[in-house]
Parts: structure tokens; sequence; C-alpha cells
């Protein structure tokens, strides 16, 4: 197994692993939006803004938001479909936005929590949590 011997480097395969967890809890979109909701937030505070529907906010995950840096993630369901965005904000304002397919949201995602993990020890050990 791979150590992490300077500050910043993170594997190639923790991405994988990440992704691969993501994509678990993709088949059933549901599970992946409590996991998502459960997971990041705790590990990423501040960064995460999760929307549950039913009276006073306490039913199931509708949405959840990965605001890092000037990349947001969204997920939600919308219609009984899963829809997925990323977007880019400069400044506030959003100058572009696209729709993926969950495995492509998934990954992007898996990638810009690892940049963040390869910046913070703390992002670092929330990562380790998540795919441990």
């Amino acid at each position: 197994m791979t150590s992490i011997d300077e500050p910043g480097e993170i594997p190639g395969y923790e991405v994988e692993a990440l992704a691969r967890v993501l994509a678990d809890q993709a088949k059933d979109v549901q599970l992946l939006l409590r996991f998502l909701a459960e997971n990041l937030s705790d590990a990423w505070p501040g960064a995460v803004e999760v929307k549950r529907s039913g009276m006073l906010g306490k039913g199931k995950v509708s949405s959840v938001d990965v605001h890092l840096g000037g990349d947001h993630f969204s997920i939600r369901i919308e219609h009984s479909r899963m829809q997925a965005v990323v977007a880019k904000v400069v400044g506030g304002i959003e100058i572009s936005h696209s729709e993926l397919e969950a495995d492509e949201w998934i990954r992007r995602l898996a990638e810009r929590l690892s940049g963040e993990a390869a910046r913070s020890e703390a992002a670092r050990a929330a990562l380790f949590r998540l795919i441990s």
C-alpha cells in the first residue's frame, strides 16, 4: 500500500477509491444523496448544503450542494430523476455549468475532493474516513 510522504501528495488510488465508494452508492439515488449528506457535511463543514423534503425539512434528502472554491457540485432528485450539475463560480457569479451523467459527476467530485485533501491535513483525514 502506498503511503503519503509529502504534504499535498495524494496517490491516484485515493481518487479511484472515493469514486468507487460514491458509484456504489449511486445505484440508488436516495442512498447516494443520504451518503453525501451524512459524510461530506461532517468532512467538509461549511462547504456542503443539504436540503430535505417533508415537514420542517426532516424528510428524505432532496439535494446536496458542495461548494469547493469556485467549483460547485449539485445533485438533486427532480421529477423522480437525478440531476447532477457542476458549475464554475467566479466572484459569486456562475460563469458556466454542465449537467452530467452520474458517473462523470462522481469522478469530478472525487478529483476535486482529492485536490482539497492534497492541500489540507483536515481534508486529507476526511477523505481517508470516506474511503475506509
